[in-house]
């Protein structure tokens, strides 16, 4: 029985991971499937046949390093970086004869540990924004890879020198969300704001600049408001904040993330995933930075402009400002269909997942 290693490293990249390992499950279910979620609780595997090797626990930085306006590495010490890596580190060596294949989704950090660790054949499923790839890791690609699976259609050219492989297949990331086709018994034709808070505690920071842009935004237009709500999060406190401090009553909470971008006219997005995935339906998005360090200036700015692009708007956090954007747009179907044609096109088609599974599985028979 053949053995898999998935590597991830970062919350978007397991939901990658896990949207594989869900259709990989279905076309060959006699695989044993592991997986080293390098940054986090490893929550998301819970629920899956699969096991997890290494300890995992929450750092203050949440894995987003480059940050370095935010980042302090002593806030990571403290909080027990050092036998968080050297763990990971030993259950990789310990484990790492009894892999045939591995399987690293993110940036260029699972290449690295296959190449100096494991040492054995891989595919790459590249879904960040990492613009550059040191020459180690063109090295290991060259040595170890089967084949790469860029998340664009641009294809990853400096990784040529590696002369691995291609396959332009979309992004994982795009599956991880089921469409139930739950409508919410909303009138037809009527405008419905998607909005997505996010998934971390930030969020509940953000309430009270959310309530204002509904009320603002309730004045105007008069629209319906889907708030989707993080299962991490408590789900009654958001709906209690949120039902004391808006002035309409169309607004529905609901843990139906699929079907919030489903049912959506336009989506205020507070997450970088929730932003693509909403892009990849074709959905105009506007987006702003916030609290946090997954939220910063800098990263939401970089991430729009080298993802988003012109699928989605980027404004700054004040409520009239986000507000005037959103009426803008609602005012101008020409601008929201090109938005939404053009998320299509950068995100991709849904189903990366499956033909990613397909691949793995006919190199194993």
């Amino acid at each position: 029985m053949k053995n898999i290693l998935f590597i991830s490293n970062g919350f978007a990249e397991d939901l990658g991971v896990i949207a594989i390992i869900k259709a990989l499950q279905k076309i060959a279910p006699d695989l044993n499937l592991y997986a080293l979620p390098i940054v986090g609780k490893a929550d998301h595997f819970k629920n899956l046949n699969v096991k997890v090797i290494g300890p995992h626990w929450e750092l203050p930085s949440q894995g987003f390093i480059h940050e370095k306006e935010h980042y302090h590495i002593f806030m990571d010490i403290k909080a027990g970086a050092i036998p968080l890596i050297l763990g990971q580190i030993w259950a990789v060596l310990k484990n790492r004869r009894k892999f045939d294949v591995v399987v690293g989704v993110g940036d260029y950090v699972s290449i690295m540990v296959n190449g100096l660790l494991i040492k054995k054949p891989f595919f790459y499923v590249w879904t960040t924004l990492f613009p550059v790839f040191p020459k180690a890791v063109i090295k290991y690609m060259k040595k170890y890879g089967l084949k790469i699976f860029p998340r664009s259609k641009e294809g990853l050219t400096h990784l040529d020198a590696s002369h691995t492989p291609k396959e332009y297949v979309g992004n994982p990331i795009m599956d991880a969300f089921e469409i139930t086709g739950e409508d919410f018994s909303l009138p037809k034709n009527e405008k419905v704001i998607g909005i997505l808070p996010g998934s971390r505690e930030v969020t509940y920071q953000t309430i009270p600049l959310l309530s204002d842009i509904i009320n603002r935004l309730a004045k105007e237009q008069n629209p319906y408001f889907l708030i989707g709500i993080s299962p991490k999060l408590d789900r009654q406190k958001i709906e209690t904040v949120f039902k004391n401090s808006v002035n309409t009553r169309q607004v529905i909470f609901t843990t139906q993330y699929g079907d919030v971008l489903n049912s959506s006219t336009l989506v205020l997005a507070l997450g970088g995933t929730a932003s693509e995935q909403a892009a990849c339906l074709g959905k105009p998005v506007i987006t702003f930075w916030s609290q946090g360090i997954s939220r910063s200036q800098g990263f939401v700015t970089a991430h729009t402009s080298t993802i988003l692009k012109e699928s989605a708007i980027l404004v700054e956090p004040k409520a009239e400002v986000i507000v005037a954007a959103m009426i803008t747009l609602l005012r101008d179907p020409v601008k929201m269909a090109h938005m939404g044609q053009r998320g299509k096109e950068l995100m991709g088609p849904r189903g990366a997942s499956k033909i990613i599974a397909q691949r793995i599985a006919e190199y194993l028979k």
